[in-house]
């Protein structure tokens, strides 16, 4: 896996390699980060982030912080080596949380972007999206086949695109429309 674009454009990144975890092509993030736009400055949640993929394609392109969520001790370990190897650790921030669990996820800081990319068998989305903080945008990646309303909880569908076996969605925060 590489990045796409900005500052770390063309270097590899680890993959988590363990059968539980899905890595998102290239292409798949590329078109992801296409369709988000101008994104320096902004601070990402990225849950179920296996390798940080989504995490340092954002650093990369300007974003100013990206805080990690996952609750498999290898994708915690993948993402320090990769933020090592790109000499970004001041910009991720690292937490081992099952969000299944949990009530609400409670962070001090202000989330612009939020990559959700559950397994895919989860479909509800509705539960998930009601523990997490706001955020100007939402952006989900499922199986094609799963079905997601146009709006869930405070957020409206704005783009939905499928590519192969994967289906992006992304929200945007209805206060924001």
């Amino acid at each position: 896996m590489k990045i796409t674009s900005g500052l770390f454009k063309g270097k590899s990144i680890s993959r988590v390699g363990v059968s539980t975890t899905r890595e998102t092509s290239n292409l798949v993030k590329q078109a992801v980060f296409n369709m988000l736009g101008d994104i320096n400055g902004k601070s990402i949640l990225d849950l179920f982030s296996g390798s940080g993929q989504y995490s340092f394609e954002a650093i990369s392109r300007g974003a100013m912080k990206s805080i990690c969520i996952d609750n498999n001790k290898s994708s915690i370990h993948t993402i320090k080596i990769n933020s090592n190897k790109l000499n970004c650790k001041e910009n991720i921030e690292v937490k081992k949380i099952d969000l299944f669990k949990i009530k609400k996820l409670v962070l001090n800081e202000k989330i612009d972007i939020t990559f959700i990319d559950p397994p895919y068998s989860y479909n509800d989305f509705d539960t998930l999206i009601r523990k997490l903080p706001r955020s100007e945008v939402l952006v989900i990646e499922t199986h094609k086949n799963t079905h997601l309303d146009e709006k869930i909880d405070v957020y409206t569908i704005i783009k939905s695109k499928i590519y192969g076996i994967k289906k992006i969605s992304i929200y945007k925060f209805l206060l924001y429309s």
